[in-house]
């Protein structure tokens, strides 16, 4: 790639050796772009107009086409291939995600290391470790591409990294079907050529059905629940993991070697059985009387008479799973908050999200769920409520991916034009009513996580401008991916690359504690919680931090309520 009239060199560790950045590839007008797709804008909050502007690479007017998972060509393996090599033809001639997630490293050293440094030398059962690192952030297409819809190219990384392990959930006995007995489905004017010999079967490995079993919150959360005591301290993390180095691809046997302490049994147990790393921080539960619905059932809920809101506002907030089994210290922030402003607050939680389960491609069982969210939240938004989510990924389901999955359900769409993250929406009531200003100064460092989810929801970083009110805060901004990703930082196979993604948000956390107060906490606060509990471990694992006290890891909102002293 020329800059006046400079060529641009990277290194590529699979060839040894400097090589040439790859020129954006010629497109001619019109070309490539798939027919028959339905297009539609997103109707969540904040995709355009006065809550935020579009981010580089999805500006206003960007569109994105629902997911045809229901057309059988969808299932098609020879149109996946084609498809495939046709995006990441383009991905290896623009190289602009270099610095996003794994995905794009492993597929520009899998390319440079091919015999002619070409995709048509690359057979296609080397995809699948592409596909592996994806966590469906979608930050390519928010923040990088600038192939996305409109434009012909018509590039959505993420929603075909989505089709991969959809076509890969519903392949027969695991494995690819013989080229021979598919149909195929893709336009022969925009088929990919390979060099003689290169194998074009794709490799499909379905989760097993205890990782299936993991991410189906609906039956695993409230089983735990009941056991709360027990399983919290069977699966407590009793060693520090080794944070990879960025310059090669980490592995099982540096990770083992370099881990400080020993795992329980029943971690190695559940690594054997589930797949779960020894090393990887899982959530705690909370039991059935401390839930969230439980705790507001009993809470007192009269809006404050006081409050700018007062009379002019009704919310029904979206329990979420996290918020309901392990973290209901922030659902009860978020209400005491809403309740203090004035607002009518009113609890719902119909079931699961069903973000974990997208990230293994069973969309049938997302949809389904979608459909029965919908219509729960629907009846409140025709009652003239408005739906408040709790967590970023949460939050971006509903206003986004849902609508994307099911475009043609009216309750799905109706709850993605009603849909509020909890931090953009007291902004939002800030700019409209007005707040009074927090009570209690904090003397504190607080770190603001910017969670890839809540950044995909195009609506600018709220969190941090939330806490920008709160009297005696130093605030220290990170708009970088922590490495969590759902099950993907807690998985064995991709928990090393979840700390080797997130090495540089832990660095810039520990490097705030040269310059702490004496007893001033530091905090490591996130639209992700669980994000923010990764960042914390991770931290904790530098060896810069042997000795120090471990940040506090929390969600934006309990801070605020901390500071309207609504909550410790």
């Amino acid at each position: 790639m020329a800059l006046g009239g400079r060529v641009l060199w990277h290194w590529s560790r699979p060839m040894g050796r400097l090589a040439p950045l790859r020129p954006h590839a010629p497109v001619a007008l019109g070309e490539r772009r798939p027919l028959g797709m339905r297009q539609c804008h997103s109707a969540a909050h904040g995709e355009a107009g006065d809550e935020g502007q579009g981010e580089p690479g999805a500006p206003e007017g960007t569109l994105r086409h629902p997911v045809r998972w229901k057309e059988p060509g969808f299932y098609d393996q020879q149109g996946l291939d084609e498809e495939l090599r046709r995006v990441f033809d383009v991905c290896h001639g623009c190289r602009a995600c270099f610095d996003l997630c794994r995905s794009f490293p492993v597929l520009f050293e899998t390319v440079d290391a091919s015999p002619t440094g070409e995709l048509d030398a690359v057979p296609s059962s080397q995809f699948k470790p592409v596909v592996d690192a994806c966590t469906l952030c979608d930050m390519c297409y928010r923040t990088k591409c600038p192939y996305v819809p409109p434009h012909p190219l018509n590039i959505d990384f993420p929603h075909l990294m989505l089709r991969y392990r959809t076509v890969e959930k519903n392949s027969t006995n695991g494995g690819a079907l013989p080229l021979a007995q598919q149909t195929p489905q893709s336009d022969p004017a925009q088929k990919q050529e390979v060099l003689e010999g290169v194998s074009r079967e794709l490799s499909l490995r379905p989760a097993g059905t205890l990782h299936a079993l993991m991410v189906d919150i609906d039956r695993v959360a409230p089983l735990l629940s009941r056991m709360a005591a027990l399983f919290n301290a069977l699966a407590a993390t009793k060693t520090t993991p080794h944070v990879p180095s960025p310059l090669h691809p980490p592995s099982h046997e540096e990770m083992d070697a370099k881990r400080r302490g020993t795992p329980s049994a029943f971690r190695v147990l559940l690594s054997r059985i589930a797949g779960v790393h020894v090393d990887a921080e899982l959530p705690r539960y909370v039991p059935p009387h401390k839930t969230f619905l439980q705790q507001w059932g009993a809470a007192a809920r009269t809006p404050n008479p006081q409050g700018q809101s007062y009379g002019k506002r009704k919310v029904v907030l979206f329990g979420t799973c996290l918020a309901n089994f392990n973290k209901p210290d922030i659902g009860m922030a978020a209400a005491s908050l809403l309740l203090h402003f004035g607002v009518d607050v009113e609890v719902a939680f119909p079931g699961c999200c069903g973000m974990p389960q997208l990230e293994q491609g069973n969309i049938a069982a997302v949809t389904g769920k979608g459909g029965l969210i919908a219509a729960d939240l629907v009846a409140y938004v025709a009652r003239g409520y408005d739906v408040v989510s709790l967590v970023a990924s949460c939050s971006l389901m509903l206003k986004k991916e849902l609508a994307l999955l099911d475009p043609d359900n009216p309750d799905v769409t109706t709850l993605s034009s009603n849909c509020w993250d909890i931090c953009e929406y007291i902004v939002h009531i800030s700019k409209q009513e007005g707040l009074t200003p927090p009570s209690k100064p904090i003397n504190a460092t607080v770190v603001v996580h910017h969670a890839c989810h809540s950044r995909a929801q195009n609506v600018g970083f709220k969190s941090l401008e939330l806490l920008r009110l709160v009297e005696g805060l130093q605030l220290v901004e990170i708009e970088r991916c922590s490495g969590h990703g759902g099950s993907f930082g807690v998985m064995k196979e991709t928990y090393p690359l979840a700390l080797q993604v997130g090495r540089v948000v832990f660095k810039k956390v520990a490097d705030q504690y040269d310059g702490l107060q004496d007893g001033a906490p530091l905090y490591v606060t996130s639209d992700c919680p669980l994000a923010a509990d990764h960042i914390r471990q991770g931290t904790m694992a530098l060896p810069v931090m042997k000795g120090r006290d471990a940040p506090i890891a929390n969600h934006p909102i309990q801070v605020i309520a901390s500071a309207y002293s609504l909550a410790n």
